[in-house]
């Protein structure tokens, strides 16, 4: 076997041992943001936009902040065009790993947070004309990761629908991307394998109703995410 040989076997090693990381976003029950941690979760999203159905404030997101915290679980905070103030405010409070800008913030904003000490994600919507140029301005602008998500004219996220893999498989190579977008237990394992995402999230695809969690829908799709780079 030849050097080059040698490196292609060490990269596949290597790529075989990465463990993608596992986000589901949507909590509003702690009990539920417990089990989850149990079945093996990574990261579990609050949303903390008043706009969505699936919002919580004071003492419930308090105690979604508690439990992440005892589970070990990364409590990532998502925003929607807030003020960087309140989001630093917010990441203080609730003790948050991550603050997940999904509304239209700008690089100006991605930069003025991370050079507060916040871990930052910038979520893109893949809407038509979605250009790549965009998730390479946020990473430059210090966004640690992009979370690639489906557009839809209205909603902001949640909305079931998937993303274009081949574009997304694309931005993997530039950048740490999250996958997002119509993932659950029957694509996540497909959807890991062709993306080589660092993380995949999915919120809506594994509920009974918005922030009621189907806990067999989020143990199939740990399982299936994790067999996807196996």
């Amino acid at each position: 076997m030849n050097d080059q040989d040698d490196a292609a076997e060490s990269g596949m090693s290597s790529e075989s041992r990465r463990k993608v990381q596992v986000k589901v976003c949507g909590f509003t029950k702690p009990e539920q943001l417990h089990a989850a941690a149990g079945l093996g979760i990574d990261m579990a999203g609050v949303l903390l936009w008043e706009g969505s159905e699936r919002a919580v404030a004071g003492d419930q997101a308090a105690r979604l902040s508690a439990v992440a915290r005892d589970c070990g679980v990364e409590l990532v905070g998502v925003f929607v065009d807030e003020l960087p103030d309140r989001v630093e405010r917010a990441c203080a409070q609730l003790d948050l790993s991550v603050a997940q800008l999904h509304g239209d913030e700008s690089t100006e904003q991605v930069r003025d947070l991370s050079e507060r000490g916040l871990r930052i994600w910038k979520t893109l919507q893949m809407s038509p004309g979605f250009h790549s140029d965009s998730a390479r301005e946020y990473w430059q602008a210090g966004a640690e990761a992009i979370l690639l998500d489906a557009w839809h004219p209205h909603l902001r996220g949640g909305t079931g629908q998937k993303v274009d893999w081949q574009v997304a498989a694309r931005l993997c190579t530039q950048g740490r991307l999250i996958l997002s977008g119509g993932l659950s237990g029957d694509n996540a394992q497909a959807a890991v394998r062709m993306v080589r995402p660092w993380a995949v999230d999915a919120s809506s695809c594994l509920e009974h109703s918005p922030g009621n969690k189907d806990l067999e829908a989020v143990a199939a799709f740990v399982r299936a995410a994790r067999l996807g780079l196996q």
